[in-house]
């Protein structure tokens, strides 16, 4: 798969993921289960899933949440029960939003991140 971005080769970045495959036991790869694409045609969204995505991106990205609309997504080991709860809220909004008429409505409220 791709890997490409702002943080690719950044020294502190490479020690961050050496700490979090230290950290993958057992526990943690049951954690993250779900089934991971199978080749890289799998993990790139189609041309129908591409506005979506972008839509999602945008909508996540006023409620708190960074989401980059065509780059891989991940869990992470460090994620809190309360990190993945806020995550789920705001994914539901915009579920709910783009079941509203057929496309995501603004919505005046940001959500704050956790911290």
């Amino acid at each position: 798969m791709p890997q490409g971005g702002t943080f690719s080769a950044n020294p502190l970045s490479m020690v961050a993921g050496i700490a979090s495959m230290r950290a993958l036991d057992e526990a943690a790869f049951e954690h993250l289960k779900p089934q991971p694409p199978r080749s890289y045609r799998e993990a790139w969204p189609t041309p129908l899933e591409r506005g979506p995505l972008a839509r999602m991106s945008q909508f996540m990205l006023g409620q708190g949440v960074i989401l980059p609309a065509f780059s891989s997504r991940s869990l992470s080991t460090v994620m809190t029960e309360a990190d993945i709860d806020f995550f789920l809220a705001a994914f539901a909004e915009f579920l709910d939003a783009l079941m509203d008429r057929g496309g995501v409505r603004k919505l005046s409220a940001s959500r704050a991140a956790p911290g």
